[in-house]
């Protein structure tokens, strides 16, 4: 809960100095409370803004600086996209006697988006007013702010152009330390795929508040990197270990700093698709340093590329690199025009099929038939990590497997010896599945002999129908989204004759 107060908010134009004029209160002066300066001509008005005292000021997450004086809770619309606010905040009257007042600086909340978790962030460009005992920074949105002062938790450094601030533990003691040939290497890897992207023509892989973007170098579990977005800017988190398997660091690398270009491309993965996240950012790691460089990447991060196509927790965002991949080998620039066309649209599903230019079913019906073949669009060989990307037909046990809007194949199935299969497929909520098999080279769709009940279908396949007679008898079948714009929950069973 917070308390509010409202305080008038002025329109700072270009070329004049103009300080923010706020109601009498108290009869405190001016400088004692924050203020919003908006670039001039803005259609924003000084009556959209609001000021509080939180009550109950959330915790700092991170650690690494010490909150000075109240949280201001600074309400009001963000601006235009490219623009930004600044935000004034008093100095403190009684500083820690061993603090510096040219230390200190703003300190932002950013409230949980998505996966992510809340977290602390503190701008490094904040300007100091000693006359006017003033702090300000820029800030592309509003929310809750705090001086701070830092306290030598971290240790920083700029990267190579200064784009990029990383912040880490220098102490060997701690479990948290990294090492510093790891550092130096980060201060040029960051520079070089930024420019990667950028010549490339994707955004600015950059999302901050109040200056270079923030790296955080600390222990992780589950991968080697992670992007915490919010309203006000991301931080980029790597594994302080990552250094242990350096050939990781630039896949790594890529795959978060394309996470930022997307935030920059206004790419909102709640409205329009995770996975569409996941397997952008893992495939232009591959873009950027081809199959063998990303392979240690690939190899790293395993743990998840291991969520095969028969997941049942339907967690199959990264793997469906190889479909991006495959559409972008279909479509050169597939990519970048995606996001250029998704962000801010709010249909990202939408958007992926009309730049695929076909129906999703045959879209995905060509990607199964050349899954195998992907490795023939790069040089260096593989594409997947070392686990089954196909099942053996007998192991469809009946389980119910989540297929996500899109998520790619459900199950791949290899046949091996042509044999009768009667395969029931059931689904929920009336999304359409349809069963493609591969004679050889030759793909078809299966059409199934029992649809009494609904949202179920069965296929019967006997020998006839598994061509024994011709060159080219069944090998695989593919369980494929007819649609793909709903999720649905999928039961398989399968009952396996004798070979033909």
């Amino acid at each position: 809960m917070y308390r509010k107060s409202r305080h008038r908010i002025r329109l700072l134009y270009l070329g004049t100095s103009l300080a923010i004029l706020f109601a009498a209160c108290g009869g405190e002066s001016s400088a004692t409370l924050p203020s919003v300066l908006l670039p001039a001509d803005t259609a924003r008005s000084p009556d959209d803004y609001s000021v509080a005292i939180a009550d109950e000021p959330p915790p700092e997450s991170e650690p690494g600086f010490d909150i000075i004086g109240p949280v201001w809770d600074i309400r009001g619309p963000g601006p235009p996209d490219g623009e930004l606010l600044t935000i004034e905040l008093p100095a403190p009257g009684d500083l820690p006697p061993d603090v510096d007042p040219t230390e200190l600086k703003i300190a932002s909340f950013h409230p949980a988006f998505g996966d992510g978790t809340a977290f602390w962030v503190i701008a490094d460009d904040v300007e100091h007013d000693q006359q006017r005992a003033v702090l300000s920074t820029q800030t592309g949105g509003v929310g809750l702010f705090a001086v701070a002062v830092p306290n030598g938790y971290w240790t920083t450094t700029l990267s190579r152009d200064g784009n990029y601030r990383i912040h880490y533990v220098s102490d060997p003691a701690s479990d948290r330390a990294a090492e510093p040939e790891y550092v130096a290497l980060l201060r040029d890897e960051l520079e070089d795929a930024r420019r990667w992207m950028v010549d490339y023509g994707y955004r600015e892989p950059k999302d901050t508040f109040g200056g270079p973007q923030p790296v955080y170098l600390v222990p992780l579990i589950g991968g080697p990197g992670l992007t915490e977005p919010s309203n006000l800017g991301s931080v980029m988190k790597l594994d302080n270990q990552l250094h242990r398997t350096p050939g990781a660091v630039p896949g790594a690398v890529t795959h978060e700093l394309f996470h930022l270009s997307q935030r920059r491309a206004r790419f909102d993965p709640q409205r329009e698709g995770t996975w569409i996240r996941e397997a952008t950012a893992e495939y232009v790691a591959v873009q950027r340093l081809g199959i063998s460089g990303a392979r240690p990447h690939i190899d790293t991060s395993c743990g998840n590329y291991a969520r095969s196509v028969l997941d049942t927790r339907g967690i199959n965002e990264y793997q469906n690199w190889t479909f991006v991949a495959f559409l972008e080998h279909l479509h050169a620039g597939f990519v970048r025009r995606f996001f250029e066309s998704a962000g801010g649209l709010g249909d990202g599903v939408g958007t992926l099929l009309e730049l695929a230019g076909s129906p999703l079913n045959e879209v995905m019906a060509q990607y199964a038939g050349s899954y195998r073949l992907l490795q023939d669009y790069f040089s260096g060989g593989g594409i997947s990590c070392p686990a089954l990307q196909s099942v053996d037909v007998e192991s469809l046990d009946g389980r119910a497997y989540h297929m996500p809007p899109l998520a790619g194949l459900v199950v791949l199935a290899d046949m091996g010896t042509p044999r009768r299969v009667k395969l029931a497929i059931g689904s929920s909520g009336g999304a359409e599945v349809i069963l493609w098999g591969f004679f050889g080279g030759v793909r078809e769709q299966l059409q199934p002999t029992d649809t009494g009940t609904p949202g179920r279908l069965v296929y019967d396949l006997d020998c006839a129908a598994t061509r024994t007679d011709t060159a080219n008898p069944l090998v695989r079948i593919a369980l494929l989204p007819g649609t793909g714009e709903e999720a649905a929950e999928v039961e398989l069973s399968v009952e396996v004759g004798e070979a033909c």
